[in-house]
Order: C-alpha cells, then structure tokens, then sequence
C-alpha cells in the first residue's frame, strides 16, 4: 500500500479508536493493537515527513519548544463561577433563578449537576472539524495561547466526527490521581521537587515551553460547555450539549444529573460528594447549572460570573499528623517562616509533609510544640493549614520552640519588624535572600520568565552565573557555559533565554513589582508606573511626590525610598533602567498629565466594591491598612472598624486577631490578601513571600492564580 494512503488510513483509525475510548469509554482495540498501530504510524511518518497532517495523533508526543505564549482574546468570556459554601447558600442561588423567570417554587426549573473538576479551565476551537487553538482562561478575557501542548493531551480530539464550520469548546485540563503520583516519584528519582497538588501538576504541564514535557505527563481535559457554534444548531439544553460534544469525541464530565426541584438538586450534590474519595481525580465541589439555554438566555450574566451557575464547595477534609520538627525558612525579603515538618499524611488526595506556623506569636497563640499531634486541614483543599493540637495526646515529652538569634541559612542577625511578628534576616548576601528573590523576579506577576523554575535558578546560582537578579539579562553571553549544564541542552537554554528576552517588553509596574521591595506590591507599581512612566523617573521621585499619588502610604513611600537607596536593589533597578527595561508604564500617561489618586483609581476600577462593607485583621503584606482603606473607597465601597451585620467581607492578613471568629460566627465571608484584590480587579501579585515551585505553599500565603483562581490560608471566594 502507497505510504500516503497508509498514512491516511491508520491516522483515521487511530483517532476513531482514541474517541471510542477516552469520549464514549468504550474501547474497540486492545492497548497492544492501538499501541501497533501508533508505531507505524510514527514510522511512516518519520520517512515521510510531508504526510504528517493537522489532525495526526502524532501531535500526542510532541513537538519543538516554543520561545513564550502568545495571548488570546476569548470569544466569548470566561467567566468564574459564584460559590456557595452550605444548603443555604445553595438555596438563595435556587430562589434567584426561580424568581428572575417568574417559576418560583421548587419544581419549576430543570438544572443540571456536575463534578467540579480541581483542574484549570481552557477552551478549545476548531474550524472545519479540525482543531486550530486552545487557550487558557487568563484574565477572562485574555489568555494564553496554549495550542502546542494540548494537541499534546491523549484524550482531545485533533478532528471531529463530523465537520462544523466553527466550536468553541470549554474543557477543564486536569491530571488524574495515578498520573499525579507518577509525576512525583518521577521527580523525586530525578532529584527535583514534586508538585503539591494535582492542579498545580497539570497548571504546570499546560503551561510548559516545551511541549515534549507535557506529552511526558498524564494531563486529560473533560468538556463541560459549548462557548460557540456555527455551521450547526446548539441544543437547547446543558445536558444534550454534553451528549452532543460525546458524540463529537468528546470526554465530557462523568456522571451528570438532570434534577428539578429543592430535594433533587441536594441530592445530587450530596451524591457527588459521597463518591469524592472513590474518584480517579480530584474534585473540589459541584457545579448546578441551569439546563435549559433559553432559560440561560433570560438570566443573564454580572462581570463575574454566570447568574444560572453556582459551584457548591465542599468543606475542607481534615487529618491528624505528629510535629516531628520545626524548621525555617527564608524569604525573598528575609522574613524567617517557620515551618511544622510533619509525619507523611494523605489529605485531600496529596501527601503532606509540611505546614506553615507562620511567626513566633501563631506558634505560641496554638501552644504548638515538636512531638504535639496537631489537627490539619487544607483551605480551598490546597493549602495545609494547623487547626490546632490535640492535648489529649500529651505525653509531657513535647518540646517548645524557641525562635533563633541568627538566620539559619547565613548566620547574620535576626530582627523583628517593628510593626509586626516576623523576624527578618539583615544579612544581604544570605544565599537563600537570593534564591527567592530570583523565584520573585522571573514569577508569572513580575517578570513572567518561563523555564527558571528552582532548581534551573538554584543551578545557575551555585554556577556564579547568577548573583543578582538581573544578572540574566547577562545570560545571552553565557549560552555556551550553560549548554551542558546538568539537564540544560541547546533547546531548553534557547527557551529560556528567549523568555529572559521577551521579559524585556515587560511594563514598568511588573519591573517595579519584580523588584520585591517591602509593601510595594501590584496594587502600588501600578500606581507608581502610571504616574511617573519610566524606572529613571521613579527613581529620582521625592517622598512628596510619591504621596501626592494618592492611596499609597507613608510606610509603603518609605520603603520604596530605601529601596531606591539600597545599594542592592537600587544598583539593580539602575542597571535594568541601563538594560532598556521599564521604559514604558502600560496605558498609562506622563508624569504631568496624572493627578493625585489617578492612578490608584484607575488600577482599582471604580464600582467593584460599590454598596459592600468590608473590615479589615492582620498585617496586609502588599500595602498599609490606610492604602487598603483608600482603595476600597475609590471602588465605592466602606470600611468598618469592627466585624458586625452591616460587614459584607473581613479582609484577613498574617496574623488575624479575634475578628475571624466573629465573622465565623457572623458568616460573614472572609477573604485572604488576594481574594481582595480579586475583588477589585486585580487578582495575583501581592509582594508576599511565595514558597518554592511544587513546595506547600504557606496557609497565609495567596500563591499566583494561574488565571483561574487562587487559595489561601481562609475560606475565599472566586471573584473574577
């Protein structure tokens, strides 16, 4: 038989085998017979390159690495979903929707109810029964262009059954259980640090330069909604969608109920949650959505979020573990954490070893002592977090800690903040400083540099190649040294040496915002960038002129000044101000044309906090309780000093005092640093100290949202 027709013949089979199995889960070959088939096919295409096509299942294995993501403009928005956290919220969600269509009572709407997936949401596009692009959910509005690696996921189809002239898909990307653990014993056998969880496993294959990475792990997607059609009618209704994207070659969420009625619509809820643990992958709730589109139609959405969509969220899973030992670790800023080291326990389908203890006055306030069996449970079932001890389990052999005089890492002096509980280390050539400020620098919220992960940049370190961090602006010169560095080839370091350059490009408020300096988080960079326009410029700004921003504080102008003034980071901000960097301040205007409280208001979005109260407790890590205060009532909201009916949500920072139990008791919702920020539009960056890649992130610490979400330390809303 001629080649082509070869070619030809096994991609059609090998697809309409791959769609029996992973859309209808029911296989028509062996894995032997599939297997048999995959292999010539990679023959013939191996001889013959020119015959490979767009839809060739040899798009699963891989492909040369891409130099950054381009982004993309969604179509249509994808929204988050509201939350709902018990019965009664569940049932305010149902009331609304029955009112809004005038069918109040409980049997006069049909909804559908689904697994809520604990992956990342991306939509996927196909012309002509061929698919052109997927993206992830960004901002909503924009996303990153991930096409390379998803033709890369075994179960997305390449070519549809039948040909449309254009869908637009939403999947949730995710990594089952079994694949999750193989990921992290394949990283412990390399030496590398393991995922926390199975989110962020399939978070960081999705978003992998190299798309061969990503072929290498065990990342799936399940479709749960049409976002565009044409060529074609879209059901008028959610569930013969899903049955309409089965037929296509879909996998769809598995096990979804049609229910009507209040005792309906709980049941299945509660159905779901039951089967949790028996599950193959990690859920973190259910998601009730209204089935009929019509229906759809007539409800409408807010800027957030569907109104005839609500994710029920389940409570967070606890477990018992024994303190076997207290150890400390050093931030970006030298904030010493200390952390409990744990006995291995499963909670919430990964194995925690450790957890945060935060200060001193957390570990003293809990009375937790090395030998104490303590209570764990995880926040948003991601973060581990200490509920408290268990004196029962007292043996009088437990030890108490005691917060050292010197910085574990370099031996220089430990100094409490003035203000608040955390020791800090002062000795600026401490190795770990170093590490994490680099982890800061090339993050996804400052400088965005893909490929520099922790033990990339720890390798670079000890190297000498790197002793500050903008030193990889000087990487280019060094591309032959690094070549032939441990796991480093010609590819991996042109990729990452072409994101280092493509960071060039980055704003000024990610530049100042890459610089880590203390209380200069998102919120004030993008202030300070809209008002003086270039890295020289605020530079050389005054403390009066700084002020005169407007919802900056004095201690948030005073840091930056020292900042400016430190041989270090200033020598630093100098020297990419000499590389071209931080030039331009992103839509932004000159430094004349910008009036006090501009830029700030312009940052926050009037409106988002219109008509809300909110109460702030604890130490706020990217701004001062006043800026806080400023930026809540340019978004038309309140704030109060106590917790109490009228307070619609308690800000909780590092630290939280008494207010918490009141607005547990009050239920009130409670959000962490980033939840508020979220709030107002600007979810992710906070200059807070971030743990390593794959580490357990801190329980008071809101890590990146990867575009769809984040979790910290309190119970926290999606919002936006």
């Amino acid at each position: 038989m001629e080649a082509k027709e070869r070619v030809r013949e096994l991609t059609e089979a090998i697809n309409r085998h791959a769609r029996s199995y992973h859309g209808l889960d029911a296989p028509t070959v062996t894995d032997e017979e599939y297997d048999g088939m995959f292999r010539e096919l990679l023959e013939l295409e191996e001889r013959h390159p020119e015959l490979v096509g767009p839809d060739s299942p040899s798009a699963k294995v891989g492909s040369a690495p891409s130099s950054g993501f381009a982004k993309v403009r969604h179509e249509v928005p994808m929204l988050s979903l509201q939350d709902v956290f018990d019965d009664r919220g569940l049932m305010a969600f149902m009331s609304r929707v029955g009112d809004a269509l005038g069918l109040p009572g409980d049997d006069g709407v049909a909804y559908v109810v689904e697994q809520k997936i604990d992956g990342l949401s991306v939509t996927v596009e196909y012309e002509g029964g061929l698919f052109v692009r997927g993206a992830t959910r960004g901002d909503g509005e924009v996303g990153e262009d991930v096409t390379a690696n998803l033709r890369t996921v075994r179960d997305l189809p390449l070519r549809l059954s039948e040909g449309i002239e254009y869908l637009a898909v939403r999947c949730e990307a995710y990594m089952p259980k079994e694949g999750f653990a193989m990921a992290n014993a394949r990283a412990e056998a390399e030496g590398r640090p393991g995922f926390a969880n199975p989110r962020n496993a399939a978070a960081g294959s999705l978003r992998q330069l190299d798309p061969n990475v990503t072929a290498g792990r065990d990342l799936r997607v399940l479709a749960y909604e049409i976002q565009g059609i044409r060529g074609a009618d879209r059901p008028p209704t959610h569930h013969e969608s899903l049955e309409a994207l089965r037929g296509l070659g879909f996998p769809v969420i598995p096990g979804y109920a049609v229910r009507m009625g209040w005792d309906g619509v709980k049941g299945a809820v509660e159905a779901i949650r039951d089967l949790r643990d028996s599950l193959g992958h990690e859920i973190d709730g259910a998601v009730i959505k209204v089935d009929d589109m019509g229906h759809r139609e007539a409800l409408g959405r807010t800027s957030r979020y569907p109104k005839w969509a609500a994710a029920y969220k389940y409570p967070a899973e606890t477990a018992k573990a024994t303190v076997v030992g207290i150890t400390l670790q050093v931030g970006r800023t030298g904030a010493v954490t200390p952390n409990a080291e744990l006995s291995p326990i499963l909670l919430a389908g990964s194995t925690v070893r450790r957890a945060t203890l935060h200060n001193p006055e957390y570990i003293r306030a809990k009375d937790i002592r090395v030998g104490d069996v303590v209570t764990l449970r995880k926040a948003g079932d991601v973060i581990p977090e200490v509920v408290g001890v268990d004196l029962a389990m007292r043996t009088g052999a437990e030890a108490a800690f005691e917060m050292p005089e010197v910085c574990p890492e370099c031996g220089s002096r430990l100094e409490r903040d003035a203000d608040g509980p955390i020791h800090r280390c002062v000795g600026e050539g401490c190795p770990a400083r170093l590490s994490r400020r680099l982890a800061h620098f090339v993050s996804r919220d400052a400088m965005d540099i893909a490929g520099m992960g922790p033990a990339i940049s720890g390798m670079l370190i000890d190297a000498g190649f790197i002793d500050s961090p903008d030193d990889i602006y000087l990487l280019r010169g060094r591309r032959g040294e690094m070549i032939g560095l441990p796991g480093l080839g010609e590819r991996s370091v042109d990729a990452i040496l072409g994101s280092v350059e493509g960071s060039r490009s980055a704003g000024l408020d990610r530049v100042l915002f890459a610089m880590g300096i203390r209380h200069v988080g998102a919120i004030a960079s993008k202030a300070i960038a809209a008002r003086f326009g270039s890295l020289e410029a605020a530079m050389g700004a005054s403390a009066e002129e700084l002020l005169d921003i407007g919802g900056i504080g004095e201690a948030t102008v005073s840091s930056f000044m020292r900042g400016v003034a430190d041989a270090d980071i200033g020598g630093m901000m100098r020297r990419l101000a000499s590389y071209g960097l931080g030039s331009a301040a992103p839509g932004s205007g000159a430094r004349e044309t910008a009036g006090p409280g501009d830029a700030v208001a312009a940052a926050v979005g009037g409106g988002r906090a219109a008509g809300k109260t909110f109460a702030f407790t604890g130490t706020l890590r990217s701004m001062t309780r006043d800026a806080a205060r400023g930026m809540v009532e340019e978004a038309g909201g309140s704030v109060a000093e106590r917790v109490g009916k009228a307070t619609d949500y308690l800000v909780a920072g590092e630290g939280a005092g008494g207010k918490l139990a009141k607005a547990a008791e009050m239920g009130v919702n409670v959000l962490g640093e980033d939840g508020f920020l979220a709030l107002l539009g600007l979810a992710g960056g906070n200059g807070g100290e971030r743990p390593p890649a794959g580490a357990d992130a801190p329980s008071g610490d809101l890590g990146p949202d990867g575009g769809d979400g984040a979790e910290g330390k309190y119970r926290q809303l999606t919002l936006g």
